[in-house]
């Protein structure tokens, strides 16, 4: 359905229209039977391998989920590190009694906010100790004893629960249920109600739209380290816009309404409050909305005070604030400010024994560590752990007993690598992982032990234990170390044979890319062109990972060759490298793919770059439109997937933190919308859309429709039924794949 506030009626055929007439050939190459379904049931050969790793307390055994390679629903196991026996804990089957899972409409939202592709169990908590495991199916919760084996049912009343956690004690399990906030204790059996008169428009305990989808922030709740208090999230979504979706396939079914808040308009209004678990005592916490609406990070550690991070509307401005619980006031510990915008990330602020923080900023154009002492009287002192030279992105463990802090980064964009350097800063880095890839490692609490996973351009995620006691200064290949235990992959073997090669930015215009070429490449053949696409902040298509390119070799394997990049708003290049996108959606991005193009083009003879299509998904899908409307001498064909239409219909935070809040006029929206350039379309133009996509709505693509129906521009839409942002039916998504390569080898063949 398209959105009450749409400024008109949209006229729209849900099927090719004015459908230019085809003059290609047939590519003359296909893969083999049955690899495309292959690559669709198995997500990419990824289902089946573990992940979502948790130490025990002791430390002595790994927890991880895992599913099969043709079965999407995933069980908890756990890992003997003494013997190295893997065994299933629990199968969401058996616990469901062979039942099909039954999901609220706010367990389903959640689930697309955090873009969960996977079915049975999608995470589990731990109680501080590590002794008990907690997991969540249908809306029921269950407790399993590590030490005693014993699994248990919570004897919740009946009605979806929501983000069930426990107790840092492990006595008390929290959790959200019609919109209020409950506590149950597992000793006594006793439930107490916290909240009282939540409903949809007003819920407590759960994030709002833009703290789930934009700010990483999935939780509305947070436990006091003594489990006798808890800060709590109470929003307001009743000043928001109701956005409607419908399945117009089912028009007996109701239709779901969401708030959803856009340029221009009202956010959900946000307070957060303080309670005892008995109900009594409520404090709310005090700072200013006005100046500062959105509540980006709650803390409330061991080791530190309850503290808050804030950031203006315009995302330019943020303030760490410290919190009294009793009183409810607070004081500011660091203010940031940024022309452009200031980044989030989940591993600072990082609190620790001695009363100082961790504070990872962008302020000298790097990411950096600091380490901040506040003062009682006059400024906190601060000193540099990592500087912009270290390659910092993300927090992996703290040991202070050691005086050593773990993280994962690098110079290089593509690839990720675990380091470690004094805690004390004054000393470089030591990079730990010797081999190439994509890395990531979880820790023991006593950091003792770490999981590392590793991937590459030419294999799948591997998974490896390793005891940080036997370590040199590196972690040597997996090949050459017998101190690590590797977790299980049940992953199928990919049949794809990857031809996937790395260019250097010398050889795409200053810019990472890579090209795959078919199985049956010829030297001295010239090919066509797929440009993969998505070119949008916060996300790079050339990484480190196999996965990441088994559609992109099968499309290549029908006479393709498949080119991706990432230009200029693309992340872990630098500050100015970022912000270069700032009110420039419609220019920057799309300048940078030709320029790297060109680029290619000219390094590479066999691409041909009279034959380009261009094909991309969400901020790729417009990408891929805009590419088309404004560079046919480029592009000849476009398949654009979920695309943003016009971003005075996106959410607020994303759109406004790289567009600026919206103004009359406003030209930096008017630039960057595809509207603006719907008349000039004389390519081939294949539109895709979920009808049920609650991110970027289909509202999108049919004001997009409507407007080059009017202005009698040809185009081809293809509207997926019943579908999110994510195509996760493997039998649509293989259709899907189908229709792109046929419709993108009609135009350049």
């Amino acid at each position: 359905m398209v959105p009450r506030s749409a400024p008109r009626r949209l006229l729209v055929a849900l099927v090719a229209l004015y459908a230019m007439p085809s003059q290609a050939k047939t590519p003359p190459t296909r893969p083999e039977e049955g690899l495309l379904e292959e690559i669709t049931v198995t997500h990419n050969y990824a289902l089946g391998r573990p992940g979502h790793f948790r130490f025990t307390g002791d430390g002595e055994a790994l927890l991880f989920l895992r599913a099969e390679a043709n079965d999407p629903k995933a069980d908890l196991w756990i890992k003997d590190l003494g013997t190295n026996e893997e065994r299933r804990l629990l199968s969401a089957e058996a616990l469901l009694e062979g039942k099909a899972e039954a999901l609220s409409v706010e367990e389903k939202a959640l689930r697309e906010r955090q873009r969960v592709k996977t079915q049975g169990f999608t995470g589990f908590e731990l109680d501080d100790a590590g002794r008990a495991v907690f997991v969540k199916l249908s809306g029921k919760v269950w407790r399993h004893d590590l030490a005693s084996g014993e699994t248990t049912r919570l004897a919740l009343p009946e009605g979806a629960v929501l983000d069930p956690r426990p107790s840092p004690d492990g006595k008390r399990v929290a959790f959200v249920q019609d919109y209020d906030l409950h506590v149950l204790n597992l000793g006594k059996g006793k439930l107490k109600r916290l909240t009282t008169g939540g409903t949809e428009a007003r819920p407590f305990g759960l994030p709002e739209f833009v703290a789930a989808e934009e700010m990483s922030r999935y939780h509305g709740y947070w436990w006091a380290p003594d489990g006798k208090h808890i800060a709590y999230q109470a929003t307001d979504n009743r000043p928001l816009e109701q956005f409607t979706i419908a399945d117009a396939s089912r028009p007996e079914k109701a239709a779901n309404i969401f708030a959803y808040p856009r340029p221009g308009q009202a956010n959900a209004d946000v307070r957060l409050y303080v309670v005892g678990v008995d109900g009594r005592g409520r404090v709310e916490i005090k700072w200013d909305r006005a100046r500062y609406p959105y509540l980006a990070r709650v803390t409330w550690p061991k080791k530190g005070p309850l503290s808050l991070l804030v950031q203006a509307r315009d995302q330019r401005s943020q303030v760490f604030l410290r919190a009294d619980p009793e009183t409810g006031k607070t004081s500011p510990l660091l203010e940031e400010e940024d022309e452009a915008w200031l980044n989030l990330t989940n591993s600072t602020p990082r609190w620790l024994g001695d009363g100082s923080y961790l504070w990872a900023t962008e302020a000298s154009g790097q990411w950096t560590l600091e380490r901040h002492t506040p003062k009682k009287k006059g400024k906190e002192s601060t000193e540099v752990v990592l500087d912009a030279g270290a390659g910092f992105r993300s927090l992996a463990h703290v040991d202070e007993a050691r005086g050593l802090v773990w993280f994962l980064g690098g110079p290089d964009p593509v690839e990720q690598h675990l380091y470690r350097a004094p805690l004390s800063g004054g000393a470089a880095p030591v990079r730990v992982t010797s081999a190439p890839g994509e890395h990531t490692a979880t820790f023991s609490r006593d950091g003792a032990r770490f999981i590392l996973t590793r991937t590459t351009f030419e294999e799948g995620a591997r998974s490896t234990v390793h005891a940080v006691a036997s370590l040199d200064e590196r972690v040597p290949p997996l090949t050459e170390a017998p101190q690590a235990s590797e977790v299980a992959s049940h992953a199928a073997p990919s049949r794809v044979g990857l031809k996937v090669e790395r260019v250097p930015p010398e050889k795409a215009g200053g810019f990472h890319a890579a090209l795959v070429r078919p199985r049956t490449f010829e030297a001295g053949k010239r090919y066509p062109v797929i440009l993969y696409v998505y070119g949008g902040p916060h996300h790079n298509v050339v990484v480190a990972d196999a996965s990441r390119y088994a559609l992109m070799q099968w499309m290549a394997d029908h006479g393709f060759v498949v080119a991706m990049l990432d230009g200029r708003g693309t992340q872990w290049r630098g500050r100015s490298h970022e912000r270069a996108i700032r009110e420039r959606f419609g220019e920057v991005p799309l300048d940078d793919q030709v320029k790297g193009l060109q680029a290619l083009g000219a390094a590479y003879r066999e691409l041909d770059l009279d034959r380009v299509g261009v094909y991309g998904w969400s901020f790729g899908g417009y990408m891929a439109a805009l590419a088309v409307l404004r560079r046919p001498d480029v592009f000849k064909a476009a398949v654009a997937g979920a695309p943003v239409v016009d971003w005075r219909y996106y959410d607020t935070h994303y759109t406004e933190r790289y567009l600026g809040l919206l103004g009359d006029p406003a030209p930096a929206y008017d630039a960057s919308s595809l509207l603006t350039y719907a008349d000039k379309l004389e390519r081939p133009l294949l539109l895709v859309h979920g009808i049920a996509d609650d991110n970027v709505y289909f509202a999108h693509t049919l004001q997009l429709a409507d407007a080059l129906f009017r202005a009698k521009r040809p185009f081809e839409l293809l509207p997926l039924v019943g579908l999110t942002h994510q195509v996760s039916d493997p039998d649509v998504r293989g259709a899907l794949y189908h229709r792109i390569v046929t419709f993108l080898g009609d135009a350049l063949w």
